[in-house]
C-alpha cells in the first residue's frame, strides 16, 4: 500500500481486528505491511466472544460438511466430553476418522499429530477466511536412521 493510512482505513482495520481477524488476514485484505498493522493496531484486541461464536458456528456446520462428503456414523465428541482433542468421530469407506474442526489458519498439525491414535485416520477440517472448507489429513512416515 502506498501513501499514508487514512482515518477511514484505520477505522476499518480496527473493526476487522475487533471482529477477530488476524494481522495476516488484515494485511491481505487491505494490502498493507506487517509494520503498518502492528503500528496502527497495537493494543486492539479481538472480541473473543465474536471469534468464539464464529468457531462454534464452524463446528456446527462441520457435521453437514462431513455428511455431504460421504461420512457416516458421525459423533460430535464435544457433546460427551468438554474438551476432547478431536471434535468429531466419523466413518468413511469402512475407515474410522478423528477430525478436529478449526477456523484457525495457524492450527498446529504437529500438536495434533501428538494426539493421533492408532487405527484411526486423523484430520483437521478447516474453514478458511473465504468460507471454504478443507480437510487436511495428518500423515506421517517413520524413517529408520542408521
Amino acid at each position: 500500500m502506498k501513501g499514508k493510512v487514512t482515518s477511514k482505513l484505520r477505522e476499518e482495520m480496527i473493526n476487522c481486528r475487533k471482529e477477530g481477524m488476524t494481522y495476516n488476514q488484515i494485511m491481505k485484505k487491505f494490502n498493507i505491511s506487517k509494520w503498518t498493522c502492528i503500528n496502527y493496531l497495537k493494543g486492539i484486541s479481538p472480541n473473543i466472544g465474536y471469534v468464539e461464536e464464529k468457531w462454534k458456528l464452524a463446528e456446527r456446520e462441520a457435521e453437514k460438511i462431513l455428511i455431504k462428503n460421504g461420512f457416516s456414523n458421525i459423533l460430535n465428541l464435544n457433546k460427551i466430553c468438554p474438551s476432547p482433542y478431536w471434535d468429531y468421530y466419523a466413518e468413511k469407506n469402512n475407515k474410522r476418522w478423528l477430525i478436529d474442526v478449526t477456523i484457525n489458519e495457524k492450527k498446529s498439525v504437529v500438536e495434533k499429530y501428538s494426539r493421533v491414535l492408532k487405527d484411526f485416520i486423523c484430520a483437521i477440517l478447516h474453514k478458511d477466511e473465504n468460507e471454504k472448507w478443507k480437510l487436511v489429513k495428518i500423515n506421517s512416515e517413520e524413517i529408520t536412521l542408521t
